[in-house]
């Protein structure tokens, strides 16, 4: 069986949102194909397996999403929270690439991850800052659409 499906959860709130995506992942287990168009690139990546990037109506790009994602960009970010603001210059650093405010935390940017969680963590202990939240983050798909696409 195959089904297709054009931006099946666009305009949906949550609750109907998540019921059509369970359905689909209910429908891809009992052995359906489903080929599923959306501009909502976050969704595409967890709901699919294979995703085709078009452009302009030609296809630029078909892999599963994580493959897609580390083919162009070896940097990743981290985003940490503390409980209370840092001062300026807590993230100098020749490791850390770019610093951006991402709601109430901060994300760095940088080829090390390894060597800025183990920086920020030590630098955290220094100055007596909790840190409340720290995760590592990987390239997004949209990065790599607007990659493969050129647009952005």
């Amino acid at each position: 069986k195959v089904l297709f499906l054009d931006e099946p959860t666009e305009g949906l709130d949550v609750q109907s949102r998540r019921m059509v995506i369970e359905t689909i992942y209910r429908l891809n287990d009992m052995g359906s194909t489903i080929f599923l168009t959306t501009h909502n690139i976050e969704e595409a990546n967890r709901i699919c397996e294979r995703v085709c990037i078009i452009n302009r109506g030609k296809i630029v790009a078909i892999d599963n999403p994580e493959k897609l994602k580390g083919a162009f960009d070896k940097s990743r970010s981290i985003e940490v929270a503390f409980d209370v603001d840092v001062k300026n210059g807590f993230f100098d650093s020749d490791l850390i690439s770019k610093v951006m405010p991402c709601g109430d935390k901060t994300r760095v940017y940088t080829d090390e991850p390894d060597r800025v969680l183990k920086f920020i963590v030590e630098k955290a202990g220094e100055q007596g800052l909790k840190i409340l939240s720290l995760s590592t983050c990987g390239p997004s798909l949209e990065e790599a659409f607007v990659r493969l696409t050129g647009e952005g």
